[in-house]
């Protein structure tokens, strides 16, 4: 019985197709497109894992094999894989574009199986024929016109039939980050490679974005988070990506990686950024839907919270019922009671000598006669720093920063609120004390015993704040922030 022996050289010819490699020259670009239109240019894939290299020119496209995948069985060569025309073509929204497709028509060409050449030797080993299909970012599809060819080898267009075929976009994309935790002052680099089964791609656009996590780092408030930056350069709203080209490793920046740095680094904060989990995603520009992403933590690893005690208040956590008269804690930060070893050590002590203090004086009032016990007043802590440090913006405007306390080195003391003036004894007379000048002198003195310094422009303050430096005694904010590199 007659046969098309012309279809099952497609078939063969379909397991070849596959369309091109990106010829962009390496550079950089920031900001999305408002509008773009369908692009084809790049490396695909056949159904059997072939690559073919598409030049994509207007409307135009032109395909052909790498040069591992042009030879067919029978010994030739293929010249082209694909020339077509695109029509169709429309400008959509950047948002619009992973669904956006067009018309493709035109010729394509395959391998004369071996088999069929057995069978008609007078058959040319390489073949054309016209398809007609349509192109999107991902996938090009469609059916080619097969000429019908009977047992005798002649045209028969009794057997004439259609075949359809299918080509995927072949951009591997993997993002790793040098560390994935990020000291608030400091930065990580990214190092993303494309890739097409397993062999490098040159000249690959890649877009990169930020997407920090809601109420990560300590901060109960989303609106406007800033993302980072990448580069040196702040990505926001509305400039939201980094796009980058690879170069002939497939890497994007060279060996050198893109750069991580945390928002918002100021000299008056020491140069700390926000803390929190931060989502970095690496996509293709050309086919959107194929991405990594590597998720990185900002944060310092070595604060701990401030436990309670017998000899203070804590009032800078919704976990503690302080009911005194002070700024302790917000809903938008309500846990900013974390410092370093060192730092929690000395306040503890601190808060245990003057606790010791006062009942010293108490036992010394009693040289007077008439002169009662005063009350005894715990010492009451307010901000230390963030659950990992970082900017601490008091006005949940990711500003304005609660300038040194970004890496929980020391921290803030609440006023005692006495508004009183008691009897004392003075060398065995009685004689009038306002008990906050004396409460603050106590403690003035306990944390300059402890090691610490207290923060002069706060004591200059009107009214006074009383900021006790630790391990950040001495340290001064810098001039300018290190470049991010």
């Amino acid at each position: 019985m007659a046969r098309s022996v012309m279809r099952s050289s497609l078939i063969l010819f379909v397991g070849l197709l596959c369309v091109g490699l990106l010829r962009y020259q390496s550079h950089e670009l920031q900001g999305a497109q408002n509008t773009r239109s369908l692009e084809l240019s790049g490396r695909w894939l056949t159904e059997d894992g072939r690559q073919v290299v598409v030049e994509h020119s207007d409307n135009h496209v032109h395909a052909t094999f790498t040069p591992e995948d042009d030879q067919c069985a029978n010994g030739a060569t293929l010249e082209y894989l694909l020339d077509a025309d695109l029509s169709g073509v429309q400008q959509v929204t950047e948002s619009d574009y992973p669904k956006t497709q067009a018309s493709i028509s035109g010729k394509i060409a395959g391998c004369t199986d071996l088999k069929v050449l057995e069978q008609c030797p007078n058959l040319a080993k390489i073949w054309e024929t016209t398809f007609d299909g349509t192109a999107a970012p991902s996938v090009i599809s469609g059916d080619a016109f097969i000429e019908g060819i009977d047992s005798g080898c002649n045209v028969n267009h009794q057997y004439d039939s259609h075949s359809p075929f299918t080509l995927t976009a072949c951009e591997d994309i993997n993002i790793m980050p040098g560390d994935p935790l990020v000291l608030p002052d400091a930065n990580t680099k990214l190092h993303v490679r494309v890739t097409c089964k397993g062999t490098p791609v040159d000249g690959v656009k890649v877009d990169m974005q930020i997407e920090p996590q809601d109420s990560s780092g300590g901060h109960i408030h989303v609106d406007k988070r800033p993302k980072g930056r990448l580069n040196g350069k702040d990505l926001t709203e509305d400039n939201p990506n980094l796009t980058l080209s690879t170069d002939s490793n497939g890497e994007v920046n060279g060996s050198k990686g893109v750069t991580f740095a945390p928002p918002v680094k100021k000299p008056k904060t020491r140069c700390v950024g926000v803390a929190g989990d931060y989502k970095i995603t690496a996509k293709s520009h050309r086919t959107p839907d194929h991405m990594d992403h590597t998720m990185l933590h900002v944060g310092f690893q070595n604060l701990t919270r401030l436990s309670a005690g017998q000899n203070y208040d804590i009032c800078a956590n919704s976990t503690y019922g302080c009911t005194s008269i002070g700024p302790w804690g917000t809903d938008t930060h309500p846990d900013t009671d974390f410092g370093t070893a060192n730092t929690l050590s000395a306040f503890q002590s601190v808060a245990a000598d003057f606790y010791t203090a006062q009942q010293t004086h108490n036992q010394q009032l009693h040289a007077c006669n008439g002169v009662h016990d005063w009350p005894i007043y715990k010492v009451s802590f307010n901000d230390i720093a963030l659950p990992n440090g970082g900017l601490l913006d008091i006005s949940a405007s990711w500003d304005q920063p609660h300038q040194t306390h970004g890496k929980g080195e020391g921290g803030d003391f609440n006023h005692f609120y006495a508004n009183a003036t008691r009897k004392d004894c003075k060398n065995g007379q009685v004689v009038m004390q306002d008990v906050d000048t004396w409460l603050w002198s106590i403690l003035k003195k306990a944390g300059e015993n402890h090691g610490g310094a207290w923060d002069a422009s706060d004591l200059a303050h009107d009214p006074p704040l009383w900021h006790l430096h630790i391990d950040d005694a001495g340290a001064t904010a810098p001039s300018e922030c290190p470049a991010d590199d």
